[in-house]
């Protein structure tokens, strides 16, 4: 049901490990994760093991803008 869906972003960064970003961002006490996500031969597929995988953030209605710009902030923080 596209009703009750809700978005997910997931990322590589250029040159950090997504188990490194999420290991940053987690100081900041945001909820990220990072892996395969049961995705494990896409995750193969697109070159992205040696990545750690994607890195993802997911974002519902019930995020504040507030919370939305801290996460900005915590990802401006990263090299």
């Amino acid at each position: 049901d596209l009703h009750n869906r809700v978005p997910t972003i997931s990322f590589v960064h250029e040159k950090m490990k997504s188990s490194a970003i999420a290991g940053h961002i987690d100081q900041f006490d945001i909820g990220i994760r990072w892996g395969d996500f049961y995705a494990k031969k896409l995750i193969e597929y697109l070159g992205l093991i040696e990545k750690d995988g994607v890195t993802r953030v997911s974002l519902v209605h019930y995020n504040s803008v507030e919370e939305v710009d801290k996460l900005i902030e915590a990802f401006e923080t990263i090299l």
